[in-house]
């Protein structure tokens, strides 16, 4: 009897193959048998051990050939590893980031040291956490080329933010490296206090310091002949300790001589008027290079003449006392009031004028509440170029009457018409209605660059009639669409008592044009039989006939909108720089246009009582 064989190719280059006895199925194998209760005779039992036999004879001659050829795999793997390892090496050798010179990484590293958000090294604790990072040493340590590059440069080791009331582990050894490391380069330092464990700050200020605080406020200040930029966050206590040991911090102002912007923070609140006059303040206001302040509050008695500074900005301070910061700062450009003052009817002295000769850029902010209408009035600022108003996202502020806007509108006429020389205008809020700023900007012809930053008051603002007065071509196009804007018909127009008509050519130099607006997440429906949701947008083509009428003047279109109805996601494609007639003006007459649209969740209805209808005219488009 033949016994059949069957081979297994090992090797298609030399045809070596494992040569094996070919298995037939037998009987014994069925399952069906093997399931039964079936007794194999002697015969088939020797049988069956002899075939065992056979069969395990091949296994062991397959598990010798895959040993081999595992270990001739894992040979050939080892290997193609090491050359891959040698190719990169030796990629890596010819890289042209190789050929860059070191002073380039140095310059991306102190990119990423020396930003607003990023410090070389950050200490600091807020909401109860304790956080150290330590942007240097980690670039330090990615390789030794990076660790030779960081410790070559002195000033990635000078931009350091440290909490002097830190309470956990001792970082007094840290701080000393970035110091040694940084010498001999200018620092910039920031030495901070505030306990920010709750949201009411001003009374979370630490009033004292324990040792190891003072020896690290201490190692800090000595180093003060090598700072640029210094920024401090205490409470007014300690500034007033700090002022007592001055003396053995020899803060001077030959010390300070670099010294070219400063930051004084306190906790204003109730301590407002309680700031004494320090000899820290003393020492650092008088630093003969300074050119940039900012102050919580301006306090004339703490405050001496800053005959250097052209950037000032100040939290806040009472009307009085700006007049005196105006008298104080004759070589001042750009002026920043975080929050109005209040016309209190307090017995401050009566301010009848805040005039500078030098300011160039004015930035004031509207708090939540309404200070008094008639302040702008207040301004005569003849060199003023850039003027800017935040009021923020909820300023349609409670100026909900025809008086309070016209007074508001009145306040700023002057102001406006003693600054002739106004190029960009900022508006951050609803304080004016459409008119009246049509109004306001026929008082700016220089005027360059407009930014209307309108929330979900949009439709107060920027309104078909708007676009219609900014349009230089006169009479201006009929509107083309009433599904759009329909909601804004029949707002309210505080403002002016004149005629509607537009000034003609308001503006007529603006070369810039920035627009945001964003629709409200929710809508106010009186009844069930309410019309339909519209989202009060301008007409789309009456806003591209404007920008085509000022073709060859106006250059740059910046838009920001987010978008959550159907009607006005359709509104931002008619207006998508792709579209026929803004393409046009793209190219032929140059215009940079962008827009950008962001797309929101649907509007939400919400029902309210007809009663109440009035209360929410502000704060909804209208219905009826």
């Amino acid at each position: 009897m033949s016994v059949q064989t069957e081979s297994t190719t090992l090797c298609s280059k030399c045809n070596a193959t494992l040569v094996t006895t070919k298995r037939t199925a037998s009987v014994f194998s069925s399952k069906t048998l093997l399931g039964s209760r079936y007794t194999p005779s002697n015969a088939e039992v020797a049988q069956t051990k002899s075939l065992i036999d056979d069969v395990q004879q091949d296994i062991e001659r397959y598990d010798e050939e895959i040993s081999s050829l595992t270990q001739t795999l894992s040979s050939l793997k080892q290997k193609r590893d090491e050359l891959a390892a040698y190719k990169q090496d030796h990629s890596a050798f010819i890289a042209p980031i190789n050929s860059l010179p070191i002073e380039i990484f140095t310059e991306i590293f102190f990119l990423c040291c020396s930003t607003e958000e990023s410090f070389g090294l950050s200490i600091t604790t807020e909401n109860f956490q304790n956080k150290i990072t330590t942007q240097t040493l980690d670039l330090a340590q990615t390789c030794s080329f990076w660790r030779r590059a960081v410790f070559q440069c002195s000033r990635l080791w000078s931009n350091i933010r440290v909490d002097i009331g830190w309470r956990k582990q001792s970082i007094r050894p840290l701080v000393e490296i970035y110091l040694k490391n940084s010498a001999p380069i200018m620092l910039v330092v920031e030495a901070n206090r505030p306990d920010r464990n709750t949201s009411d700050r001003e009374h979370n200020y630490l009033t004292e310091l324990s040792r190891p605080s003072w020896k690290l406020l201490e190692i800090l200040l000595e180093t003060s002949h090598r700072w640029v930029h210094a920024s401090f966050d205490l409470s007014w206590e300690l500034y007033v300790d700090i002022g007592y040991e001055i003396e053995n911090f020899n803060l001077t102002e030959e010390s300070l001589r670099h010294l070219r912007s400063l930051v004084l923070k306190w906790n204003i609140g109730p301590a407002m008027h309680m700031i004494v006059p320090s000899p820290f303040f003393d020492a650092f206001l008088s630093a003969s290079s300074l050119s940039t302040l900012h102050l919580s509050c301006f306090e004339p008695a703490s405050v001496p003449s800053l005959d250097h500074v052209t950037t000032l900005r100040v939290g806040t301070a009472p009307l009085a006392d700006l007049a005196v910061l105006f008298g104080r700062t004759p070589s001042l450009q750009t002026f920043t009031l975080d929050v109005l003052p209040w016309d209190d009817g307090s017995d401050a002295p009566e301010v009848t004028e805040l005039f500078h000769d030098s300011i160039e850029t004015l930035i004031l902010g509207y708090p939540d509440g309404v200070p008094g209408l008639d302040l702008f009035q207040l301004f005569h600022l003849p060199r003023l170029i850039s003027l800017s108003i935040t009021a923020g996202k909820a300023a349609w502020l409670p100026i909900d009457s025809d008086y309070d806007r016209k007074a508001l509108l009145k306040s700023f006429t002057p102001m406006l018409s003693r600054s002739p020389s106004l190029q960009k205008l900022k508006l951050d809020g609803h304080m004016l209605s459409r008119k009246a700023l049509v109004q306001l900007l026929g008082l700016t012809p220089n005027l360059r660059h407009l930014t209307l930053i309108t929330h979900d008051q949009y439709p107060h603002i920027l309104h078909t009639t708007l676009f219609q007065a900014l349009h230089l071509d006169f009479p201006p196009p009929q509107i083309t669409s009433l599904d759009y804007y329909l909601s804004g018909l029949d707002d309210c127009d505080w403002g002016y008592d004149e005629a509607d008509t537009a000034p003609p050519h308001i503006v007529p130099l603006l070369t810039s044009l920035e627009l945001q607006l964003e629709e409200k997440a929710t809508w106010f429906s009186p009844h069930p039989r309410s019309p339909p949701y519209y989202p009060g947008l301008p007409d789309h083509g009456t806003v591209a006939s404007m920008f085509g009428s000022r073709r060859g003047v106006l250059k740059e279109v910046k838009m920001h909108a987010l978008v959550r109805s159907d009607l006005a996601k359709e509104w931002a494609k008619a207006l998508s720089p792709d579209g026929e007639k803004l393409r046009e003006l793209q190219s032929s007459a140059g215009l940079d246009y962008k827009f950008t649209v962001v797309e929101g969740a649907p509007p939400i209805p919400v029902a309210v009582e007809r009663d109440s209808v009035s209360m929410f005219r502000l704060l909804s488009p209208p219905w009826e």
